[in-house]
């Protein structure tokens, strides 16, 4: 497998395919604008929380809540005279999250067609992508689908054994060694369960995008392409694992780079007066280039697989 061409002509469509940013600048405007606003939240919050907590209007708020039932009733007035006008900004970052998972269903498969040309032909129309991630729609949604249920399935199970431990423990341990069961307890949730979600996320996220290759190259239905994706994954595994170890990489060097940028908000989180002002300025361009980071880490991964999906299948003879 030749793992450096595939590299290569990954980068090399990520920067001279204009198609592709064309077709993925809608994704980029909302991504910039769920970062500004999400972002915007905490600026200069550490000031109006100062304020808040000193003041004797949270503790009239609370001074009725004595009874669960009063507690729910008093949380919603709560969060919000925390939040005050920084709540409809909370509501438009939920709203705008929805709208980006709604439009990722649809330019995957366009990007995908656009990224599956090759390097030295001519790429293809923007019609003609847009028309192939609007075929391809319903199989990407179904994939997504599956892979929650499929991750739910296989959590449930450790996540059912942990709530009898954790009751057995509480109902056999007394009091002086309760503690030590509990931390040993967690410890080893940490230490077993982690690397455990780890590998499974890796597994299916493997698995996820070479379904969205044999939905969009192989033009195959959901379930056949379930079934062409696992057939590749099983007798290339070696490549494959290859190919999600190399995005794996990909994807930690600009999380960090994207994780440098975010610390602005820290600062900004201290912000008060004029400075609060000032710092939504020096967000909105942070909040841009944090927006194009997330987007190139997200297609970088599709065009991967795009350019290694026919030498997978072909030197197998599989369909698609």
């Amino acid at each position: 497998m030749d793992y450096g061409r595939w590299i290569k002509e990954a980068f090399y469509t990520l920067a001279h395919n204009m198609y592709l940013w064309v077709l993925t600048l809608p994704w980029l405007g909302l991504l910039w604008l769920d970062n500004v606003l999400s972002g915007g939240i905490f600026i200069g919050w550490a000031f109006t929380l100062r304020r808040i907590t000193a003041g004797p209007e949270l503790n009239r708020l609370l001074a009725p809540a004595n009874t669960p039932g009063e507690v729910l009733r008093v949380i919603p007035r709560l969060f919000y005279y925390l939040l005050g006008g920084r709540t409809y900004a909370l509501v438009g970052v939920l709203v705008i999250g929805f709208v980006l998972w709604l439009l990722r269903i649809f330019l995957t498969g366009a990007v995908i067609h656009q990224a599956a040309s090759r390097p030295d032909s001519p790429s293809p129309r923007l019609e003609e992508s847009l028309h192939e991630g609007i075929r391809s729609a319903p199989c990407v949604f179904l994939v997504q689908v599956f892979m929650v249920i499929v991750g739910i399935l296989i959590a449930l199970p450790f996540f059912l054994l942990y709530i009898l431990l954790f009751a057995r423990i509480l109902h056999g341990a007394g009091s002086e060694t309760l503690g030590t069961y509990l931390v040993g307890m967690f410890m080893g949730t940490f230490c077993l369960l982690l690397p455990f979600s780890l590998l499974l996320y890796f597994f299916l996220s493997l698995y996820k995008n070479l379904v969205y290759q044999a939905c969009v190259q192989g033009k195959h239905g959901f379930g056949t392409a379930l079934v062409v994706a696992w057939r590749v994954l099983r007798q290339r595994f070696g490549p494959v694992i290859v190919l999600g170890l190399i995005a794996v990489v990909v994807n930690f060097v600009l999380g960090l780079v994207q994780s440098g940028f975010s610390q602005v908000i820290k600062i900004l989180f201290q912000a008060e007066g004029a400075g609060v002002i000032f710092g939504y300025f020096i967000w909105i361009g942070i909040a841009l280039l944090l927006a194009f980071i997330i987007l190139v880490q997200e297609i970088f991964v599709l065009i991967l697989y795009t350019r290694a999906w026919p030498d997978l299948t072909i030197e197998e003879g599989s369909s698609g």
